[in-house]
């Protein structure tokens, strides 16, 4: 049978090929991710070599047992590293050194199929994956348990954004296509229980909108409760635990890069498809400012594309004088004043981890 002419399957056809032509210029492991758990992956960043500012991709320890950086946190005095390609979770110290991995790929209790993010909460570490299960494990690699995440009904498809630890319980954003929402804060309890805590509303010509950065929320944790946005708008919304929006962090400061010419002739390529399946394709100019927030003690830490190669990333901050540069390399997480690098080579990939006095010094 045929498929009618603006089908929803002729819209995710079209958006997949968007994702494919942006995903050729990701600036870092998770910045482009297929929008809602596709099967395209974009680990890019694995063919950087050379020198960046003083780094250079050979940095830090080397791991063949590591294959992507999808994930990472700080927690029980050890690095917790989720390796979405490997399907496994990778455990270093402080000062980077390997001490074992935990999990592997399967649906069977404790396997991982494709996981999408991480949190430390206490001594337990949870992973969640596309197929909406959460599994948790002990600090030292110990299956716990598995367990079914609800995720929001007002999506109409939806993806596993983030997850990360609060007071309450935990806190798991979903992305959608679709619906009235681009995104979903929800909290998880340890009841079992699941309660809305915030929406980021979709702009109001959405259903029939095809926006490649649609899907780049961002989460992060805050001392009134969490940060949620989307990086293209101007503020950040900070909620309490109850879901009242109590602040805003706003991000005018930090500079957009254009996307290339030619990935918007590309693009462009693809309106003509996307007419026929009854929807417009909005081709974007300029990369999202930052597509990861990390709070520190001094305030937020953005993780946005490096002005002369948007295949590596840094780690900024606002100052009363502008901003400041922190660390640079093709992969970057922060936690706890910490932060991990990622050099991906043919092999595996090389790692090195910095304290907060650190920080500053490695530009």
């Amino acid at each position: 049978m045929e498929r009618p002419a603006g089908s929803k399957a002729d819209v995710i056809a079209v958006w997949g090929c968007c994702v494919i032509v942006l995903g050729a210029l990701a600036w870092s492991l998770a910045s482009l991710r297929a929008p809602f758990d596709s099967d395209f992956e974009s680990d890019i960043g694995s063919g950087h070599t050379g020198h960046v500012d003083g780094f250079v991709s050979g940095a830090g320890e080397h791991y063949s047992a590591v294959w992507s950086v999808r994930d990472a946190e700080f927690g029980r005095d050890n690095w917790f590293v989720l390796d979405a390609s490997g399907s496994k979770v990778h455990r270093l110290d402080d000062e980077g050194r390997y001490l074992g991995s935990f999990g592997q790929a399967g649906r069977g209790p404790g396997e991982l199929h494709r996981p999408r993010a991480l949190a430390v909460r206490g001594d337990t570490v949870f992973v969640g994956a596309r197929d909406f299960r959460l599994h948790a494990y002990g600090a030292d690699g110990t299956h716990l348990l598995d367990r079914r995440i609800e995720p929001p009904s007002r999506c109409s498809r939806m993806g596993l954004g983030d997850i990360t630890s609060s007071r309450f319980g935990l806190l798991l954003m979903f992305t959608c296509d679709g619906g009235d929402a681009r995104a979903i804060v929800r909290l998880e309890t340890e009841a079992g229980e699941y309660r809305t805590l915030a929406v980021d509303a979709a702009p109001a010509d959405n259903k029939r909108v095809i926006r490649p950065f649609r899907d780049m929320a961002v989460l992060a944790v805050h001392p009134r409760g969490f940060a949620f946005g989307h990086p293209e708008d101007e503020c950040l919304g900070v909620h309490d635990l109850d879901g009242l929006r109590v602040d805003s962090i706003c991000h005018a400061w930090i500079p957009r890069h254009e996307v290339p010419i030619p990935s918007r002739q590309d693009l462009a390529a693809l309106q003509s498809e996307a007419a026929q399946a009854g929807a417009e394709l909005a081709i974007p100019k300029r990369y999202p400012p930052f597509d990861r927030v990390f709070w520190n003690d001094g305030g937020p830490v953005y993780r946005t594309p490096l002005p002369k190669d948007v295949s590596v990333s840094q780690l900024v901050a606002e100052t009363d004088s502008g901003s400041s540069r922190l660390l640079e390399a093709p992969v970057l997480f922060m936690s706890r004043g910490a932060a991990l690098a990622a050099w991906p080579d043919a092999e595996g990939m090389r790692m090195a981890v910095y304290n907060a006095d650190e920080l500053g010094r490695r530009r």
